[in-house]
C-alpha cells in the first residue's frame, strides 16, 4: 500500500504524513496490526527506495478509462542500462 500511495502521489496525505505524524486512511489497518513504529520504519525505507525510482504515468488505461502508473526501481533501471 505504501508503494501504491507513493506511485500515485498520495503518500503524504493518505498513508502517513511525516511532517504532522498523522496516519492516513490507508495506514490505519497496518498500524493496528504492526504498530506505529514499524509502519513509520517501513514508510521511511520505502520513501528512500522510491526517491531513486522513476514513475511512468498512464502506462495502461483499462476498459473503464482508469489510468495506471508504473514504477521502475533503481535496480531495474541499472539492469535496463546494462542490457
Amino acid at each position: 500500500m505504501i508503494n501504491s500511495c507513493l506511485i500515485y502521489g498520495e503518500a503524504s496525505y493518505n498513508f502517513y504524513n511525516p511532517k504532522t505524524g498523522e496516519f492516513g486512511k490507508y495506514a490505519k489497518d497496518y498500524v493496528k496490526t504492526l504498530g506505529e513504529e514499524t509502519v513509520i520504519r517501513l514508510y521511511n525505507e520505502q520513501c528512500e527506495d522510491f526517491s531513486k525510482a522513476v514513475v511512468r504515468r498512464g502506462v495502461h488505461i483499462d476498459g473503464e478509462g482508469v489510468s495506471y502508473n508504473s514504477c521502475i526501481w533503481a535496480d531495474e533501471q541499472e539492469q535496463r542500462q546494462a542490457s
